[in-house]
């Protein structure tokens, strides 16, 4: 749209431009009064063609410059993102890993218990005389 808008402005002061360098006025006397208001015309058309250009230029420095820093927000959203994750599958993996040994020291201590039942069990028959 800024684009289109832009070469609109640059065609209608070429046509401006050629216009002026085409007429001829019908007065002799006063051609170069038409010269100098028509240069005055132009050269006031140009300063305005490059003020619309310069505002232009800096509207799309500042489109570009807002979209970079949405991509550096999304960029970083994913990052954080992807360290939560990765933090969420490590404590995973810690809490399988304290499992795994509770579960493990239950056994060992059931095994324990077991043994004292039995050894217990054992010297009771041994120690016991009908």
């Amino acid at each position: 749209m800024v684009k289109s808008e832009r070469d609109a402005i640059i065609a209608y002061g070429e046509r401006m431009q050629a216009l002026a360098s085409k007429s001829s006025s019908p007065l002799q006397g006063s051609n170069s009064k038409a010269e100098k208001l028509s240069s005055a015309m132009i050269d006031l058309e140009q300063k305005r063609l490059e003020a619309v250009r310069r505002r232009q230029e800096d509207e799309i420095a500042k489109i570009m410059t807002r979209e970079q820093a949405m991509v550096d927000l999304q960029l970083k959203i994913k990052h954080a993102e992807d360290e939560e994750a990765r933090k969420k599958r490590e404590h995973e993996k810690k809490v399988a890993e304290m499992k795994a040994q509770a579960e493990k020291k239950k056994a060992q201590r059931l095994l324990e218990l077991a043994k004292q039942v039995i050894l217990s069990y054992y010297l009771r028959i041994l120690s016991f005389n009908p």
